[in-house]
């Protein structure tokens, strides 16, 4: 009699295996949320029997296929670069590629893709683009055994000018909740080279969500405020700047949710703080205090105890190396609620310039600064030092750089410790990291990454042992954007590791990278 009811309420238990039914898939969809509990019954001649069965779903985080991203391009289409074979650019792919092809869009076969991503122009399209301006797109699919992605690439086009605005890719982030939420909020504003008559965009604002003003300033619209409000997510804009020599377009990455992280309305020098004009300065007296420069240049600090405050520094030769620079073992040093906007506008630097330099055993506090257009936005040497509430984004440089928010190569100094919190960068290229640590130039310890929005990149943390030891070094509580290979790099450090979570499905990342459950509490 046991094996007949066993035997009976196996059956019912056969007739539930993979019984998803199709309501059941609409519903949860590739949700993620909390247990679903059913009571199930068995019976058979000697009566009914029941229990609990808790369904706990989630979409899969294992062969995934690739998720392209969609990336805006510009193309000189005269000049001695204009042949066939010229690169226009590299697609991106997250979760990686084995090919990839273009699927739509390019009738006329102007441009070829290969195998790694990249896109260039065809002997076709050297002859129907030559010294012509437009904009066009079409699709490209990235594919690996576990599928295809497919995204666009926007390629915006026009003939060599030296006088006509050079527009970067720029990235920036909105917080949808809060007193800071209202129509008219501050995005961003854009920085090219050659500065234009007028802005417009000229894509990716079908629901009017955005507006930029001739001062390139993109601003939330009255639409924005009501369809983004504590939501979370991305908008992809094309912003066209225009003058009497001609017109160049490129992409502006928004970055939005509720979370409470630093943005450019919370950082920088405040609104309404009058500037006084100003060439390069040497900070060489101890206890001086600098406040309210526009500064065109660079800042030697070579003192103790220097505040620099509510100041505007745009480093614009494209020979130059940093914005501000400490030269030596000095403390008391404090930079806070300044804009730091290095060569990079126009993607004409020479450098690897630096946004922010120190040196040896320095101690120094950087607070609530913006900064953006630089290669490495801070390069830090020993000592204490924190920093805090800033804002990074927009990194651009030569083609050689490896860019980073954060580059730390080590320290021998016995007192050094580095901490980074409450800060949003965003890294908008698909290399190297937000923030590297690499033991180069000694032993790496006493760092603490705790509590910021860390966005992009090639890995958006990258630890690595080079030629000295990693000890004591904690990432925690923050909130990632996958960067283009992913959310880690650490083959062989071991760091303290807990509470990071994916900011946009709000899931936990791991210290190797995979996602786990939802975050509670978030």
């Amino acid at each position: 009699m046991t094996r007949s009811a066993d035997k009976l309420a196996t059956t019912r238990r056969d007739a539930l295996k993979g019984g998803v039914c199709a309501a059941s898939l609409a519903a949860l969809g590739t949700r993620a949320v909390v247990p679903v509990a059913m009571s199930c019954q068995a019976t058979n001649a000697f009566g009914d029997g029941s229990g609990t069965a808790t369904i706990s779903y989630a979409p899969s985080t294992t062969a995934n296929a690739p998720v392209v991203i969609n990336t805006a391009f510009n193309l000189v289409t005269s000049g001695s670069g204009w042949v066939a074979g010229g690169v226009v650019g590299t697609m991106t792919a997250i979760g990686g590629s084995t090919s990839w092809s273009i699927t739509a869009g390019n009738t006329s076969e102007y441009f070829a893709i290969s195998n790694t991503g990249m896109i260039t122009v065809t002997a076709a399209g050297v002859s129907g683009l030559g010294g012509q301006s437009g904009i066009l797109s079409f699709t490209c699919q990235a594919t690996t055994a576990n599928g295809g992605g497919t995204g666009l690439a926007i390629i915006s086009y026009d003939p060599e000018s030296t006088t006509a605005p050079q527009v970067n890719i720029a990235t920036f982030s909105l917080i949808t909740a809060g007193a800071s939420w209202f129509a008219g909020t501050p995005v961003g504003q854009m920085t090219p080279l050659n500065l234009p008559a007028s802005w417009s965009i000229t894509a990716g604002n079908a629901s009017g969500y955005y507006a930029i003003d001739n001062s390139g300033n993109i601003t939330v619209t009255a639409a924005g405020i009501s369809a983004l409000g504590n939501q979370t997510g991305t908008s992809t804009l094309i912003c066209q700047a225009t003058n009497a020599a001609g017109k160049q377009r490129n992409t502006v990455r928004i970055t939005y949710g509720p979370t409470q992280f630093p943005t450019v309305a919370t950082t920088g020098v405040p609104a309404g703080t009058t500037l006084t004009p100003s060439g390069s300065l040497t900070l060489s007296t101890a206890g001086q205090t600098i406040s309210g420069l526009d500064i065109t240049g660079s800042v030697l600090i070579s003192a103790s105890n220097v505040t620099m405050q509510n100041c505007r520094i745009y480093t614009p030769d494209v020979n130059a190396t940093y914005g501000i620079q400490i030269s030596d073992a000095f403390t008391g040093i404090v930079i806070k609620n300044c804009t730091i906007i290095g060569n990079g506008p126009g993607d004409k630097s020479k450098t690897n310039f630096y946004g922010i330099q120190s040196f040896y055993d320095s101690q120094v506090m950087i607070d609530g600064c913006n900064i953006s257009y630089c290669g490495h936005d801070m390069v830090l040497s020993g000592g204490r030092i924190t920093v805090q509430n800033c804002y990074c984004h927009s990194a651009i440089g030569n083609g050689d750089i490896h860019y980073e928010h954060i580059y730390y190569g080590g320290s021998s100094f016995p007192d050094t410790s580095i901490l980074i919190q409450n800060n949003h960068f965003n890294n908008q290229n698909g290399w190297t990291a937000v923030v590297f640590m690499q033991s180069d130039f000694a032993t790496i310890t006493n760092v603490m990454v705790q509590n910021n929005l860390l966005a992009g990149g090639g890995y958006t943390v990258y630890v690595h042992v080079s030629k000295n030891l990693i000890t004591n070094v904690g990432i925690t509580g923050n909130a990632m954007v996958r960067g283009q290979y992913g959310y880690v790099y650490q083959p062989n450090a071991a760091t303290t590791w807990s509470g990071n979570y994916d900011w946009i499905s709000g899931r936990t990342v791991t210290s190797t990278g995979s996602v786990g459950a939802t975050v509670p509490n978030r």
